[in-house]
Formats: structure tokens, C-alpha cells, sequence
């Protein structure tokens, strides 16, 4: 999956923004001084989990090596990945198109998504 990519202006404001993100059930994968990278992991619905495991149970096996091909799906593609960053050029000294943090709807509190969005306004 691609990564949201989000700018702020200064390493206080990313620190802040990771803590918010970190609310939101995001774990920091690395940490540079002028960027950080979270993730969060879907691991998919565990409904469907429980239906793959019934049919694996009672009709048939295919319905086991179903949740493995869910669960690799979920896990690799579906996972959320977002990059904050204070850096405006990437290593070529091209700019970097960054994503808006309106779109993003992953807070479980309205202030925490308002305080996300005045953080990454330029």
C-alpha cells in the first residue's frame, strides 16, 4: 500500500502528530529527525475469520487456506502506512505531493482529527 504522506512544519508539531496517530492505535516503525513512519495493522474482520474457520471445519478445507489468503490480504495490503515528514523535497530535490489530512478518517475523537488537520495546514 502506498503511504498517506502528511507535512508539518517543524519537529514539535510531527511529535505531536505521532502522539495523536499513536491514539489512533498507529505504532512507529522508524524515526528519523526530519520524519516518522507509522503503521497500523489490519489483521481483517474476525467475522469472516470465523466464517472461513466454520467452512474449514465442517464442509470443507478450502475454507481454511480462504482465511490464510484474507489474512495475507488484510495484513499486506489493506494495512495503513502514513509517513509525517517536515521535509518538502525528496531526495532528487523534487517536490513532494503531500495528502491532506481531511481526508483521513482513522481518529476516534473529533478534536484529535480537527488538531491533525490544523497541524499539517501549511
Amino acid at each position: 500500500m502506498k503511504p498517506v504522506v502528511l507535512h508539518v512544519k517543524n519537529n514539535e508539531d510531527m511529535e505531536e502528530l505521532s502522539e495523536i496517530l499513536k491514539k489512533s492505535k498507529y505504532s512507529i516503525n522508524y524515526r528519523e529527525q526530519n520524519y516518522i513512519l507509522l503503521k497500523k495493522k489490519n489483521y481483517g474482520n474476525l467475522i469472516l475469520h470465523g466464517i472461513f474457520i466454520f467452512i474449514g471445519l465442517v464442509i470443507n478445507m478450502l475454507g481454511f487456506v480462504l482465511n490464510v489468503i484474507y489474512f495475507a490480504y488484510s495484513f499486506f495490503k489493506k494495512s495503513n502506512i502514513i509517513l509525517i515528514t517536515t521535509e518538502t523535497k525528496d531526495q532528487d530535490n523534487n517536490p513532494v505531493k503531500f495528502d491532506n489530512a481531511e481526508d483521513l478518517e482513522i481518529f476516534y475523537e473529533q478534536e484529535d482529527w480537527d488538531r491533525a488537520i490544523e497541524l499539517t495546514k501549511d
